[in-house]
């Protein structure tokens, strides 16, 4: 027994010549208690709470901790509070532990608060969080934009039926895209007409019907917009829907290209080489009555 002392005592002495306090008999700890840094009661108290052979006094790692903790050591609180959830060394008291825990949370976050890195990761997680609420904004406005749909504006329904056309944000529907689009077609919304006439084109949900794509088509290039002069001008330049007729596709083009669309000017360059001089008067003829009898600007000269 006394052997087994004299071990444990020498063995105490050599870890605690290594500068860290290990364990002792009960007068280390009355020194560590009064002259011993928070760090290095929580040192000496996990040390012998793993090697509790070592400890003389189970309440030594106790008091130890207790000590730590109540000069603001966090890991001290902790382990504390892990020692009363658990019940070991002390009574259990789930109460007393997460008062600990929370003492220790309390501690952490001001200590944080105090550290320069800890604004700039609040910077940065503040930015993420805002850069996910506006995708997310960004996401639900398909949703938004078909809620003002069911208003019956036919901007609102050209908008909603790009978004079901393509899948943008909601499930993508294109027979349902195509109902919205023949609404706000048949209130006169010219874009609304152009897209209605490429389903009829393409074949898109409806039986493929050129005439009817046409029909759609000159409607749109009646109250002057690009697209639907560009795709009349291409209808009388194929004969799709229409009979061809070069200088009516020309006059289109140019109407179109007049009105701002991109491609236009490089189609009616291609039909000069297939036209005659009188054809191309002709053309140009029909642009400007055309434009004068819908009421919309045409260019000079």
């Amino acid at each position: 027994m006394v052997n087994r002392f004299f071990f444990k005592y020498v063995l105490g002495c050599l870890l605690f010549s290594f500068g860290t306090s290990f364990a002792s008999p009960n007068s280390s700890v009355e020194d560590c208690l009064v002259s011993g840094s928070a760090a290095q009661k929580y040192e000496l108290a996990v040390r012998w709470l793993h090697r509790p052979e070592l400890c003389l006094d189970s309440s030594d790692p106790v008091e130890l901790l207790q000590s730590a903790s109540k000069e603001g050591h966090i890991m001290a609180t902790v382990r504390l509070g892990s020692l009363y959830l658990s019940g070991s060394g002390v009574e259990r008291s789930t109460k007393e532990a997460f008062g600990l825990y929370r003492k220790a949370i309390a501690a952490f976050l001001f200590r944080m608060l105090l550290k320069p890195a800890f604004w700039v990761f609040s910077v940065v997680l503040a930015a993420v969080i805002v850069l996910k609420s506006l995708c997310c904004i960004l996401r639900n406005r398909g949703w938004l934009v078909c809620k003002m749909a069911g208003s019956g504006d036919p901007i609102a329904l050209y908008k909603a039926a790009l978004r079901y056309k393509t899948g943008r944000g909601v499930l993508k529907e294109r027979a349902r895209a195509l109902n919205m689009l023949m609404q706000s077609a048949e209130s006169g919304f010219s874009p609304a007409q152009v897209e209605v006439g490429h389903y009829y084109r393409d074949g898109i949900i409806v039986q493929q019907n050129r005439v009817k794509a046409a029909e759609w088509y000159l409607k749109a290039a009646d109250q002057g917009e690009s697209g639907g002069l560009y795709f009349a001008g291409q209808c009388y330049e194929s004969g799709a829907g229409v009979p061809s007729f070069l200088p009516k596709a020309y006059g289109f083009y140019m109407l179109a290209a007049a009105r701002g669309h991109r491609s236009a000017g490089a189609q009616a360059d291609g039909l000069l080489t297939r036209m005659t001089k009188m054809q191309v008067k002709q053309g140009l003829h029909f642009a400007r009555n055309h434009a004068e009898e819908k009421g919309f600007d045409w260019f000079s000269g």
